[in-house]
């Protein structure tokens, strides 16, 4: 009575280990450049970046605090591989080969977007965030947040938010504006900015860029600059 149970128990087990063979065996008759294209098109699908050529920084980048009497300290915010850009609130991905008509961007900036391909959707909106931290120092320093190039594909404005209110926004060029051609030379925007931080926290660099249609990105070239004071003025003196 026990032979026809032993025997479908048998089955039950070996019939997943014959498929998984089988599988196998079928996998290693397929051409390489059958395997290679099913995994580039499973790479999107991918909650990582492993394929995007952007690392993500352990930590929040940080103005550091002075070491000495009339130093000097700064942070780049630069859409560079050490900052942590984010667009739409997820990791952005430097752009593998920007678009000819785009400006070059301003060193050590590069161009970025929601993947490597630059590639954007119609009247699309997409919101570029890069938060850093203005330590609480001994050494008072006088603290300002520059901006030296910016532009993106087609509009973009930027501005400064954190525990100290927002900055005044910026946005491209009215006549760039007008064509919608705010990511050529005409339509980048230098030296376009010098707010000042007062209170320490976290702040967030925004750039807002909003897509026609085609390719999209965009670079800024931006840091935080920190004098430190020549002299401490103790609360007795005048």
């Amino acid at each position: 009575m026990n032979r026809p149970l032993v025997r479908r128990h048998t089955a039950a087990t070996t019939k997943p280990a014959r498929r998984t063979v089988l599988f196998a065996a079928l996998l290693a008759t397929l051409p390489m450049s059958v395997v290679s294209q099913a995994q580039v098109q499973e790479t999107p699908r991918q909650p990582s970046l492993t394929a995007v050529p952007m690392p993500l920084p352990q930590k929040m980048p940080s103005l550091g605090c002075c070491r000495c009497l009339g130093g000097e300290n700064t942070l780049d915010l630069s859409t560079i591989p050490s900052n942590p850009w984010r667009v739409n609130g997820q990791p952005a991905a430097l752009v593998a080969s920007p678009n000819p008509a785009w400006a070059p961007a301003s060193n050590p900036a590069k161009w970025i977007s929601a993947n490597a391909a630059a590639t954007g959707g119609v009247n699309a909106s997409y919101r570029y965030t890069l938060q850093f931290k203005v330590e609480k120092c001994t050494i008072p320093q006088t603290i300002t947040l520059k901006g030296l190039a910016v532009a993106a594909d087609n509009y973009y404005e930027v501005f400064l938010s954190g525990p100290g209110g927002n900055s005044p926004i910026v946005p491209c060029p009215s006549a760039a504006a007008a064509t919608g051609h705010c990511f050529t030379p005409a339509g980048q925007l230098n030296n376009f900015a010098a707010w000042p931080v007062t209170v320490p926290g976290i702040y967030t660099l925004n750039v807002n860029v909003k897509n026609i249609s085609g390719p999209t990105g965009m670079f800024i070239n931006a840091l935080v600059e920190g004098r430190c004071t020549k002299e401490i003025v103790s609360p007795g003196k005048s």
